[in-house]
């Protein structure tokens, strides 16, 4: 559940592009999309 908050926080309150989310929380970039994905 952390790992959900953090990828969020940085997506919607930093402004961090997918990209940089997955280089600096080490996740694959698909995770990070389903995350994002599975907020709407």
């Amino acid at each position: 559940m952390d790992t959900i908050a953090r990828v969020r926080r940085a997506f919607y309150v930093q402004g961090w592009s997918v990209k940089r989310i997955c280089r600096d929380l080490d996740l694959p970039r698909n995770t990070v999309r389903k995350i994002l994905a599975s907020d709407a």
